[in-house]
């Protein structure tokens, strides 16, 4: 895909990927939360649901944009060769 890398997208996800674990882990994990209140006594857990929601559908787009790069990358690959071929004979 010309304009946008798919490296960039692909260290994006794996960066969602890493803070959706952790949301996800501080939110439903028991054990992570009697840590936190170990560490932090009188505090409230930071993590909501909606923190939770957000780091899972910005794994989704991550996901969806990968797929993307790779998809129209071939396509376009395709589509010049083709062209190519009928602009030389």
């Amino acid at each position: 895909m010309i304009g946008l890398s798919l490296d960039y997208i692909s260290f994006m996800t794996l960066g969602q990927l890493a803070y959706m674990l952790y949301m996800t882990g501080m939110y439903f994990s028991k054990i992570a939360q009697l840590q936190y209140f170990a560490a932090h006594p009188g505090a409230a857990i930071p993590v909501e649901i909606n923190d939770v929601l957000v780091s899972v559908h910005n794994m989704c787009i991550g996901i969806v944009l990968i797929y993307q790069c790779i998809v129209y990358e071939v396509r376009h690959r395709v589509w010049f060769n083709a062209l190519e071929r009928k602009s030389i004979t």
